[in-house]
């Protein structure tokens, strides 16, 4: 059997002693936060929390600064790597090029001798 208070209200007959409770029970939370002990735990709460999101904070942007000055220099020695690397390929096909340039088929502008000669060439050099 449910308790009066909560079976008046329930059927409606009571309204306003529900009301005037829920009333008294906000206004003894609102007064809470003007209470002494309710102030220390504010302030020993904001002593914790600022703090620790301004230590956070600073620590997630020097982690932004060191990563992006570690992506830029790893990008820079890759980039001088590739550098090295097509300047080496580029020696080899004028090397190359030199080559077959000085060849006596080619030199002698003779289609005639130059097509087997660049047949042969082709499948050495794709």
């Amino acid at each position: 059997m449910p308790p009066p208070g909560l079976a008046g209200w329930l059927l409606g007959s009571d309204t306003a002693g529900a009301v005037e409770e829920v009333s008294t029970m906000t206004a003894r939370g609102f007064t809470f936060l003007h209470t002494l002990q309710a102030r220390f735990l504010l302030a020993l709460a904001l002593i914790g929390v600022v703090p620790l999101a301004l230590v956070g904070l600073s620590m997630a942007t020097l982690d932004r600064q060191v990563l992006a000055e570690q992506s830029a220099r790893e990008l820079t020695g890759l980039a001088l790597g590739l550098t090295a690397q097509i300047d080496v390929t580029l020696a080899h096909v004028l090397s190359n090029s030199r080559a077959i340039a000085a060849l006596p088929e080619i030199v002698s502008m003779d289609p005639g001798r130059q097509e087997p000669l660049l047949k042969e060439l082709f499948h050495h050099f794709p």
